[in-house]
């Protein structure tokens, strides 16, 4: 039996919008897949280069400490352990941040 006219070209349309619809949907996961690798790769850049930062600072940091401690014994005073500010020896409280001295040298 024959279809009525235009009734194969529907079917035949809405099959390729289906199909159509299916490689947007792939290609979007695709491009999800993608995005996310990238966001990944970036993440993991940061990162490392965070690291390598955050160890070169401690570095510069404990320079900074170790002259420091090595000025106040030249000067014959005291670093508070909390702020680092250099403090005579005589002193209770740091003269900086105002805590108990805790006097390293």
């Amino acid at each position: 039996m024959d279809e009525p006219f235009g009734f194969r070209d529907g079917k035949s349309e809405a099959h390729e919008k289906v199909k159509q619809a299916v490689l947007l949907e792939e290609d979007i996961t695709k491009l999800e897949e993608e995005l996310t690798d990238k966001y990944y790769q970036l993440g993991k850049s940061i990162y490392e280069l965070s690291d390598r930062k955050v160890a070169e600072i401690n570095q510069l940091v404990d320079r900074l400490v170790e002259t420091k401690i090595r000025l106040s014994n030249t000067k014959n005073s005291g670093i508070c352990v909390y702020c680092m500010a250099e403090n005579p020896k005589l002193n209770t409280y740091c003269g900086k941040c105002g805590k108990k001295l805790e006097i390293t040298n």
